[in-house]
């Protein structure tokens, strides 16, 4: 695993160029009441247009439901190799299912981390 520390002491910068708008990260999912139950909405945004390239919802927060807003974001993306993905530390996100997807496609999962970002 590799730590890579932020460029300045406010964390990272808004990406400036147009290479920026193909990194994609994923929000933690939010869970919505309903009539016959709960549901788990999750999304990955792009981070340079702040618009959703991918969702997913599903009766359980698990890694189907972070691994299904993914593949739907490399659907719509087809990210360039070695892009970044960016997540919080929560299970579905450190899944195996999910780091593999991630992988798979040529991305670079990472998780927030109290100092920097790890990379799985």
């Amino acid at each position: 695993m590799e730590v890579a520390r932020p460029h300045h002491e406010g964390g990272p910068q808004k990406p400036t160029s147009r290479e920026a708008d193909r990194a994609p990260r994923s929000d933690p999912y939010t869970e919505h009441p309903t009539r016959e139950g709960k549901v788990y909405c999750a999304v990955v945004l792009d981070v340079f247009s702040r618009r959703v390239v991918g969702w997913s919802i599903h009766r359980s927060a698990t890694a189907g439901l972070v691994t299904s807003a993914l593949g739907m974001a490399i659907g719509n993306r087809q990210p360039d190799p070695e892009t970044v993905i960016h997540s919080d530390q929560g299970t579905p996100f450190t899944s195996w299912a999910f780091t593999d997807r991630a992988h798979q496609s040529g991305l670079v999962p990472s998780i927030g981390v109290r100092r920097g970002l790890l990379r799985l």
